[in-house]
């Protein structure tokens, strides 16, 4: 199952449009549009919201189980 998401802020230069593989094994790999863009995305701890992204929909989804 591949789902995509695209966004355009106002001012923005060019759209966001994610694409996750969600039955994809946990090894991913995402791109930006420039070396510029990734390391801001890397600044702003791209990589450690994922995993606590992932964290939090582990425990709900326990939650959910019956």
């Amino acid at each position: 199952m591949t789902a995509t998401t695209e966004s355009q802020q106002q001012g923005a230069e060019r759209d966001l449009v994610l694409t996750r593989l969600i039955d994809a094994p946990r090894q991913a790999v995402y791109r930006c549009w420039t070396k510029a863009d990734r390391e801001t995305h890397e600044k702003m701890g791209f990589h450690e919201g994922w995993g606590i992204c992932a964290d939090q929909l582990e425990s709900l989804a326990k939650t959910l189980r019956s």
